[in-house]
């Protein structure tokens, strides 16, 4: 995806940054506990589809909605934190906490009630996921400073779904969900001053939500970050 491309480009850059400013450490020597935090752009993709119909639900038997035009908003300013423990160079346990903002869907549209005259309407949908995940760390030294990340993790989100309706009379529903969902991450690090690592990280995470109350979406997040070892 094009917003995860330049993400990782500029972390590139920012790792050679690092590379040029400090004395490289060594990666296959790293051990202990640490923790760290990067910060860079989310994506929530789901069914624009299914979520009309949700909005067009709202109205059934008091009239019928007719959309003109939309305006989404998926990519979001995101962020996570987190604290491990490495058992050895190659392997950790890790804890995190991510936040993959919010997704923004604005509709415009004509809502007309049984029996009456049509007039012009905002409609808006939310969704918003965060929260704790738990799991597994790979680390693979490539050379004496640059190593490969693989993180598998149980993702426990919380799901805010809110639907408005923006009319004579408004109208908002709001729904949350928290479940377990598979996280996937792929990075690469680059350590210096033997204990502070640069961080370049994708993660991905599979049918987040449910399927009653908020609907599932998969969402994926770009970053770069520190970290330091004790």
């Amino acid at each position: 995806m094009r917003f995860q491309a330049k993400t990782f480009l500029h972390g590139v850059l920012v790792m050679f940054a690092f590379g040029a400013l400090g004395q490289s450490g060594r990666a296959n020597d790293l051990s202990g506990i640490y923790f760290g935090g990067n910060a860079g752009t989310a994506q929530i993709d789901y069914d624009n589809a299914l979520y009309q119909k949700q909005l067009e639900g709202q109205v059934t038997g008091i009239g019928s909605l007719d959309f003109t035009d939309s305006s989404l908003r998926k990519r979001n300013a995101a962020w996570w934190v987190d604290a491990g423990y490495m058992l050895s160079p190659y392997f950790g346990i890790e804890a995190d906490y991510l936040h993959f903002g919010a997704l923004y869907n604005r509709v415009n549209g004509k809502y007309t009630p049984n029996g009456g005259i049509a007039e012009s309407v905002i409609l808006a949908t939310l969704v918003r996921s965060d929260g704790p995940a738990l799991g597994l760390l790979l680390r693979l030294p490539l050379t004496d400073a640059f190593a490969l990340n693989l993180r598998l993790a149980d993702y426990y989100g919380r799901t805010t779904l809110v639907n408005t309706i923006d009319a004579t009379t408004d109208s908002s529903s709001r729904e949350t969900a928290n479940n377990s969902s598979l996280l996937l991450g792929l990075g690469a690090a680059y350590t210096f001053d033997g204990h502070w690592s640069a961080h370049l990280d994708y993660q991905r995470v599979n049918q987040a939500g449910n399927s009653s109350s908020v609907v599932k979406y998969d969402a994926d997040m770009a970053t770069i970050g520190l970290s330091y070892t004790f």
